[in-house]
């Protein structure tokens, strides 16, 4: 009878390697999560007929990794709808801000948001302009 005993089990090795695996998915996964901290919002004025409750708001994203491993950035998205603090209905879109100078929050301190009967433009220090048009987050879905 051979009572030797291998030094380490392929059931152990593979038990291992699964948690490894379990484990960095979901590392993965939180990294790459959303924050959606609201960075600045900016109303609409009832001067402008489709506006009452209408915002403008500035989320951070999820970290921006084309850098990686030298730098790691940070997207961003424009929400413009009737909530004010963590939308939930409304228009979404990423955005890319170019703030890496100011910072964040200063540069969204110079930023201009310009509301028309057309829609809202949002006007950056740098020049750069978007416009997202009234019948992109006006009516319902």
């Amino acid at each position: 009878m051979n009572t030797r005993r291998r030094p380490f089990s392929l059931h152990l090795v593979g038990a291992v390697l699964l948690a490894l695996a379990l484990c960095s998915a979901l590392t993965l996964y939180l990294a790459t999560r959303p924050t959606q901290r609201v960075l600045k919002t900016w109303a609409c004025p009832a001067a402008v007929p489709y506006c009452p409750g209408l915002y403008l708001t500035v989320l951070e994203g999820a970290p921006n990794f084309d850098g990686f491993p030298w730098h790691i950035g940070q997207r961003h998205a424009i929400y413009v709808g009737r909530e004010s603090g963590q939308p939930s209905y409304g228009h979404h879109l990423d955005y890319s801000f170019n703030a890496e100078v100011l910072g964040i929050e200063a540069h969204l301190a110079q930023t201009r948001v310009h509301w028309s009967p057309e829609g809202v433009t949002l006007t950056e220090p740098s020049g750069h302009a978007l416009f997202i048009p009234k019948s992109a987050f006006l009516q319902g879905r």
